[in-house]
């Protein structure tokens, strides 16, 4: 616990530490030394009797008072004039003019009253300490200069080194004068070997890039007017050798009492590097590294440009052409990726050197490319620039030799009014372009409202068909539905098997064809889990039926297999697990596969789908007819069912060609040792016809009528 004798002292020492810190040590160092040499060349005086001398002269013929002797009253003179040196020593420092006042004071305060005291009769020296206290104001005036050009030197010194270390140029603009002094690095910088100098603002001025002298000019006003606290502005200034170097100038004014600015000092920097890091840093954000064309960022830039410029101009008018290589997956895949980047480069040039300066192509990302028709006057405009550029791409691009065709797909999108984001602009021609896609590609398409709602629809089908198959996953949905078509045995009229088909039942749309859903399930790769789903749902329902009916044990279940499915590494083993989850059989399963799945890879999947067959799941090719199809490969496929395209059979009673076609193709499949099936029979003189031919199986709307009332429950 603290006393109050404890307080009392530590408030002591808090005063000495603070008044020893308000004292600079290096110049009580020179006070002290001045005032030891005065005072030993006072008392050098005296010693050689000058002192007496003095006062003799000064006591007998100017104040007429008796001689005193200097050495005995000199202990008391050096000890008061001791006193008083020690008490200034200790003094804070304050202005040099008020301190050699001090001193001037007591000097003629000294001399008035050592001559009124003496004249009492108590007679005190008067020359000598005048002279004491008078060479000591001049000493300590010297050494206080002396100490302040030293202390001016090491911040001249310590200055100098910063700038050289920053590598800053140095200018000091006398507004008065309207002259500039700029240090010798300023000239350096400029390539220049000039000397510290003072100049005219023309030497600076005149050096500025054109393009920056107003903007600079202007900044430098609205400093000195007040309007900005400091001075700050990036320009480019011309070197010696005729290139211009990047700057970065500070400055700030120095007023007087009026606020008006007499003079700015600043200094400039040289950022080329940082500007070149910058435009590195640019053209990385905004430009595309392959053909160094604007990319997507750099692209909506401009757009937003040409947005703005309509939006106070509504008679201007521009168009976004969206331009995307057919099948150039195709084309990176079969030749390399080497030679794909070769021809996106080849594509680049050519549109470039076929478009006018003004408009504006970029790279928009992979095969697809945006132009941007910054003036027209309608539509035709980007029409027939878009039929001219295909025109120019159709011609063949020579690479190593090989000559590459290529044919484009383009969306167009007319400016308007109502597009305030380039995005909405992009989003709109990237939609006409999937149109001309989806009609046939190598063609054009111009954007349509009707276009947005269709995609909206088909987006929010997406969404909810994502839904469907998550909830299904977990077994928390009932919208997907199979319908089991029975395929009869046209002799006997016996049904031999069923044929799961798939359906959407939307909650809000009603139920929805395979065509409705299949396609977009392939593109978004939903096709996967939703046809695990029918496979395991398929097999587990016949099972079922076989625990419930004896007259069924030898029925089969016939599912189409995906063609994302038919690629799937494992794809036996996959089969296998289900059948053994379903309790089923694998000769209760029929797995039906198009032409076109097994001839993209014939030779590989041989192997793959004798593996199936072990599992003694059956085989079917589906639509048969209706692709390409090799006979040499044909007979190596493990298949036990040919099933004739509805397209031939539905058309027997409207053409004898189509009732040929299917006697040739059950002939073919009988002579292969393959029964068939034949689909879409929908009247009963179509069953005679096949029966007729001695056609195994018939399948289609026929048939569902018939049995409808012996349709087998779904458990």
């Amino acid at each position: 616990m603290k006393t109050l004798s404890d307080d009392y002292y530590s408030r002591i020492q808090q005063v000495l530490v603070n008044a020893y810190q308000r004292c600079f040590v290096s110049e009580m160092w020179y006070r002290f030394v001045s005032v030891l040499i005065v005072s030993l060349a006072v008392l050098s005086l005296a010693s050689f009797g000058v002192s007496q001398q003095l006062e003799t002269l000064m006591n007998q013929f100017l104040l007429s008072l008796p001689t005193i002797s200097l050495i005995k009253g000199l202990s008391l003179v050096l000890l008061i004039l001791g006193g008083i040196s020690g008490g200034l020593l200790l003094l804070p420092r304050c202005p040099l003019l008020y301190e050699m006042g001090g001193w001037g004071l007591l000097c003629v305060s000294w001399g008035y009253l050592s001559v009124q005291i003496s004249q009492l009769g108590y007679p005190l020296p008067v020359i000598t300490p005048m002279l004491f206290l008078g060479l000591n104001g001049v000493a300590i005036a010297l050494t206080k200069g002396i100490h302040t050009w030293i202390a001016l030197h090491q911040n001249q010194e310590r200055y100098a080194l910063i700038a050289e270390e920053f590598n800053e140029g140095m200018w000091d603009w006398n507004l008065n004068t309207d002259r500039i002094y700029f240090s010798a690095e300023w000239f350096h910088m400029i390539g220049s070997t000039t000397e510290a100098r003072v100049e005219p603002p023309q030497v600076w001025l005149d050096r500025v890039h054109p393009e920056d002298l107003t903007v600079l000019e202007a900044a430098i006003a609205a400093h000195l007017q007040g309007q900005t606290q400091r001075l700050e502005q990036e320009y480019r200034l011309r070197h010696q050798d005729g290139f211009y170097c990047w700057m970065l100038g500070r400055g700030v004014a120095v007023r007087n009492a009026n606020g008006r600015a007499e003079r700015i000092v600043g200094s400039q920097i040289n950022i080329t590097l940082h500007k070149k890091a910058e435009e590195h840093l640019r053209r990385s954000a905004f430009c595309d590294k392959l053909t160094g064309l604007p990319n997507r960022s750099g692209f909506s830039q401009y757009l937003q440009r040409s947005i703005d410029r309509i939006q106070s101009q509504s008679k201007s008018a521009f168009a976004v052409l969206w331009l995307d290589i057919d099948s150039f997956e195709l084309i990176n895949n079969s030749l390399g990726g080497g030679i794909g980047d070769r021809l996106l480069v080849a594509v680049a040039q050519r549109l470039r050197a076929f478009l006018p300066d003004r408009d504006i192509l970029a790279r928009i990302g992979g095969d697809e490319f945006g132009v941007l028709l910054d003036h027209i006057q309608d539509v035709r405009d980007a029409t027939q620039l878009a039929e001219r550029i295909q025109q120019i791409l159709a011609l063949p691009f020579k690479l190593d030799e090989r000559e590459v065709f290529l044919t484009l797909s383009i969306g167009i999108a007319l400016s308007s009014t109502q597009y305030a984001d380039p995005e909405h602009l992009l989003r709109d021609a990237d939609t006409a372009m999937h149109r001309a896609k989806a009609f046939g590609r190598a063609r054009y398409e111009v954007f349509e409202q009707s276009m947005r709602t269709q995609m909206v629809v088909k987006l929010l089908l997406e969404n909810d068909f994502r839904r469907v198959i998550a909830q299904e996953a977990s077994n928390c949905s009932d919208e997907l539905q199979l319908l089991y078509q029975p395929i009869v045995k046209l002799k006997t009229g016996e049904i031999s098997g069923f044929e799961a088909l798939v359906r959407w039942q939307h909650p809000e749309q009603g139920t929805l064809p395979p065509h409705k859903f299949i396609s977009m399930a392939e593109e978004t790769g939903l096709i996967v889990p939703m046809s695990w789903w029918v496979l395991r749902s398929a097999c587990r329902q016949m099972r079922k039926w076989q625990l419930a009916f004896a007259d069924t044990v030898d029925l089969t279940i016939n599912v189409n297999l995906s063609s994302q499915q038919f690629a799937m590494v494992g794809l036996p083993r996959y089969i296998e697990q289900i059948l053994e989850e379903t309790e089923l059989e694998g000769s209760n399963l029929k797995l039906e596969i198009t032409e076109s799945m097994i001839m993209e890879n014939a030779a590989s999947i041989v192997s793959m789908l004798h593996e199936i067959r072990r599992l003694g799941v059956q085989l079917a090719i589906d639509d048969f007819g209706t692709g390409y199809s090799s006979l040499s490969y044909l007979t190596r496929f493990p298949v036990n069912t040919i099933k004739i395209d509805r397209s031939f059979v539905s058309n027997i009673g409207f053409g004898k060609d189509c009732l040929e076609i299917v006697r040739t193709i059950h002939l073919l499949a009988y002579n292969l040792g393959m029964n068939v099936t034949a689909e879409g029979v929908e009247t009963a003189e179509q069953a005679a016809c096949l029966l007729e031919m001695e056609c195994e199986y018939g399948q289609g709307f026929f048939f569902s009528n018939r049995w409808m009332q012996m349709q087998l429950p779904i458990f």
